[in-house]
């Protein structure tokens, strides 16, 4: 960080006095005087160009951090707020911006007095240890309709009152002042909880002890008093969650042993086997009226029972069972932990405690009967409980809201149990939640799965973490460690579904992510930037092909991430494929590598930087002839033999880039943008990132289709004279074709309220499309069904109308009755084929089972390309045959492709 104390100031002066904001649409704007007019232009203006989001999370342990405010600005000094939100739920936030370059302030308002004064917290995204000089705040860049998720803002400072000056300190630093000292116990002293006690048998000589615990193992006790005489009591306690115990100490030994009664707030009969209930306290408030009843009896062994119920003999001659146990709590010690049975669920005193070994396993010998089970770590090893402790039950993966289960045990088995760690202890003895991933631990049980590649460059490991997600910010993951293979394959069980997968690689083999631990998304190659795909996975399938390229990595302990840079050496793998010869070697200290491509005349050189690589020189010469054939897309069959595709041109568009393959083995990118289609004469038509329709005439570029003409699922005709697509209108969407050279346009008549995914056939004479609803029956359902419009003829045909979902229809190349299509199946797309028969109909068929959307025919009408989990596979019409594809020995990820015959010929001579 530059110049900190500077820095600092102007953090002070640009929040002191301007922390009060006003809100528009949700997000925030400085402070200043505005016509209803002006406001009412900002408001639109921003809705019109915030297409951009930035998600994350805010962080700061044992804080309440519901009135929390994240400030976006645009300029390096912070002193102009551009946009924000308020209200974060659980610390997380999902800000609107404009494209463009920004920096995050996090401001935690304790004291909810809408301004940022003493005491309140601050973290920059970037800065993880406000007292490093050398951390820098970073910026954020975004593209139109780009979504960054994964911003973690921990709060590394606090503003503190210093000599009668107001300064910015770093957490650990921070000191309460007088004046917060006094209001936290002002703070607690009108805040608490009153009662009496429920005893008939009460004496006056008798001394009864109410304490307040934050957890059901009554080990964390933050407050005690004394019953008084009408059996009234009171305790002063903070806003937080309380189990109350009233212990009459009968031999006065100031311990809760043999012979003393005992109460818990929610238990009215002890030999009843439930939890006691726990008491809520609010803020500036005093919760009344809370009875306990004096229940129940402390025996000699440690349990309680009823006060009148007389003293059974324990038997001992029940078979003994032996538990085995295991401990989870990932990326943490459990060195210090000490487990804890007990045979009630009161759990005031456990029958045995022991403490783990190195591995968190135990194993104890119990009478065959029932037991819960707790865990608690004295993570400091201070040997009393304090703040970063923690605690887990058997059976409870969220120990503060749901008690532990009982573990039964069966007579002549050993039982084996695992207790997973769920709460640590804040600085204020409340238990929060472990912020953590959920492991599982993979079993031969489940016959589903994914399997795949790891891919990290000059890198060497051998175990991490895949972990699965049902949305694209992992904020909730299920991690299965992994052991890979020295090629980097790996494959693991998991259950039905779709997720999106993230892989971390564990470079120390700790099981938690460290510092240059490394992170690669499915799906993208800018897991902090990108947009991941979402991957299915079938009932008694495995997936293939998850292949993953580690581009991060790990940069603090909160989980922020920084994307490698590689020097462009994926794009150019993409491109030219593996080298044909690769040289490392040492240069003033600096690491170089080399890559050599000599049939295809191009060599790159790298220099290691502390952030990846750099492209440091490009060099071209005459190629050498080669008569292999590596560089070619390809697909492998069961058995492993290699098959090429030749003589095809193919455009698809992969993290916002529109790429085209040639069969000379080229495979470059040709603009920004999505959803590319191509006429026989080699003009690209796409949509770029502001939604403009291009057209690229061999490197040319035009604007086709402004934004504001509100296009859509443009497609241009095999000749190159037309585009249909579709637009939006005030009440419906609209089928249009538009002539290229004289820009006249057409409406295609339908009624439909929806209209999506036109396709010509190779004539350019038909255009199917997909449409769902109409005028007369406006309720929009989930099924659309196929037309055709016959452009010489000016007439519509049905061609699959159904309660299905059916869409992105394309010709056969060689047989105009026949179209493939994707029809929805439950959750997932698959691809089927339509045959039109003016005598028998329409014959439908399906020939992809585990999803499929998008086709596209290859010119021979025996294969079709389509997209599946973001990659580009190829299957034979009959469905016998069915592959991932590759590009130069990589995995062709990808979607929305389309196809062309290629009227150049393949050096390479492959064939099928």
């Amino acid at each position: 960080m530059n110049n900190l104390e500077n820095y600092q100031s102007v953090i002070v002066k640009g929040f002191i006095y301007a922390f009060l904001v006003i809100t528009v649409s949700g997000h925030l704007i400085s402070q200043q005087k505005l016509t209803t007019d002006e406001l009412s232009r900002i408001e639109e203006d921003f809705a019109k160009n915030a297409t951009a989001r930035i998600k994350g999370k805010v962080f700061w342990s044992g804080k309440d951090i519901s009135n929390t405010t994240v400030q976006v600005y645009k300029d390096k000094s912070l002193k102009e707020p551009y946009t924000g939100v308020t209200q974060l739920i659980n610390g997380k936030f999902d800000i609107r911006v404009e494209p463009g370059d920004y920096y995050l302030v996090a401001f935690v308002d304790l004291d909810r007095s809408g301004k940022f004064d003493l005491g309140d917290g601050m973290g920059v995204f970037g800065v993880t240890n406000w007292n490093n000089p050398t951390q820098e705040k970073r910026l954020i860049s975004i593209d139109s309709y780009q979504s960054i998720n994964g911003i973690n803002v921990p709060i590394v400072a606090r503003l503190q009152d210093v000599k009668g000056f107001n300064k910015i300190v770093s957490t650990a630093e921070y000191k309460e002042s007088a004046l917060t000292k006094f209001r936290d116990k002002l703070e607690e002293i009108t805040s608490g909880i009153q009662g009496h006690i429920i005893w008939e048998d009460f004496q006056s000589h008798e001394k009864v002890s109410i304490s307040a615990y934050t957890d059901l193992s009554w080990k964390y006790r933050v407050a005690v008093c004394q019953m008084e005489e009408d059996q009234t009591f009171a305790l002063n306690l903070k806003p937080g969650k309380y189990y109350l115990l009233a212990v009459v100490d009968r031999n006065e030994s100031n311990n809760f042993d043999s012979g003393d009664l005992v109460g818990m707030y929610g238990l009215e009969d002890v030999s009843v086997d439930s939890y006691p209930r726990p008491v809520l306290v609010s803020k500036a408030n005093v919760t009344k009226g809370v009875g306990i009843a004096i229940t129940g009896r402390q025996l000699a062994n440690g349990k309680t029972i009823p006060m009148n119920q007389l003293v059974k003999p324990v038997s001992n001659d029940g078979e003994v069972v032996v538990v085995k146990g295991k401990v989870i709590w990932p990326g943490h010690s459990l060195e210090n932990s000490i487990v804890q049975i007990y045979e009630e669920a009161t759990m005031i005193n456990p029958i045995k405690q022991f403490g783990l070994d190195l591995n968190g396993e135990f194993e104890v010998p119990l009478p065959s009967q029932s037991y819960y089970f707790l865990v608690n770590v004295d993570s400091d090893g201070d040997g009393k409980y304090s703040v970063g402790d923690a605690i887990g039950g058997f059976g409870t993966d969220d120990i503060i809201n749901i008690p532990p289960s009982l573990v039964k045990l069966g007579e002549g088995h050993s039982t084996l149990i695992e207790i997973t760690i769920s709460a640590t202890y804040s600085d204020d003895g409340q238990l929060e939640p472990v912020h953590r991933l959920e492991w599982v631990t993979p079993t031969s049980e489940v016959r589903s799965g994914i399997e795949g590649r790891i891919l990290w460059s000059s890198q060497e490991f051998k175990v991490g973490v895949i972990s699965l997600s049902q949305d694209d910010d992992f904020n909730q993951p299920v991690a299965y460690p992994v052991s890979f293979r020295e090629d980097g394959k790996y494959r693991i069980n998991v259950p039905p579904g779709d997720y999106y997968v993230m892989a971390v690689v564990d470079l120390n083999g700790n099981q938690h992510a460290d510092l240059r631990d490394g992170v690669g998304v499915y799906g993208t190659q800018r897991p902090v930037q990108g947009n991941p795909h979402m991957i299915s996975v079938f009932s008694d399938y495995i997936t293939p092909s998850i292949d993953i390229t580690i581009s991060a990595i790990y940069i603090d302990q909160f989980g922020n991430i920084a994307e490698i840079d590689d020097g462009h050496r994926h794009t150019i793998q993409m491109q030219y494929g593996k080298p044909d010869d690769t040289f490392q070697f040492t240069r003033s200290g600096i690491q170089v590598e080399e890559w050599w491509y000599w049939g295809q005349g191009v060599g790159f050189v790298f220099e290691a930087t502390d952030k990846g690589w750099r492209l440091q020189d490009q060099q071209e010469f005459d190629p050498a002839l080669q008569d292999k054939a590596g560089d070619a897309i390809v697909f492998d069959d069961p058995q492993g033999v290699a098959h090429y595709i030749s003589n095809v041109l193919i455009f698809y568009d992969y993290d916002n880039l529109v790429w085209g393959y040639a069969p000379d083995g080229t495979n470059e990118p040709l603009g920004v943008g999505k959803k590319p289609t191509v006429s026989m004469d080699g003009r690209i038509l796409y949509t770029d990132s502001d939604n403009n329709v291009i057209v690229n005439d061999q490197g040319e570029i035009d604007i086709f289709l402004d934004r504001r003409e509100l296009a859509k699922d443009p497609a241009m005709s095999p000749d190159g004279n037309y585009v249909a697509f579709v637009r939006r209108g005030p009440d419906r969407q609209r089928l249009y074709v538009k002539h290229i050279s004289t820009g006249s346009e057409f409406v295609i008549p339908s009624t439909a309220i929806e209209v999506s995914t036109p396709s010509w056939n190779t004539a350019g004479e038909i255009l199917a499309y997909s449409a769902r609803g109409t005028i007369e029956n406006p309720q929009v359902r989930d099924d659309r069904n196929i037309y055709a419009y016959d452009r010489v003829r000016n007439r519509i045909d049905p061609i699959c109308v159904s309660l299905n979902d059916d869409a992105e229809p394309r010709w056969s190349p060689i047989n105009h009755n026949v179209m493939a299509f994707s029809r929805k199946e439950g959750r997932h797309r698959q691809i089927w084929l339509a045959e039109l028969n003016p005598e028998n109909g329409i014959r439908e068929t399906q020939i992809t089972n585990y999803g499929g959307e998008k086709p596209a025919w290859l010119p021979n009408g025996e294969q079709i390309l389509y997209e599946n989990n973001g990659q580009l596979w190829l299957i034979s019409i009959n469905g016998t045959e069915n592959h991932p594809v590759k590009v130069n020995e990589q995995m062709m990820f990808g979607g929305n492709p389309y196809v062309v015959p290629s009227l150049v010929s393949d050096r390479r001579n492959m064939s099928n």
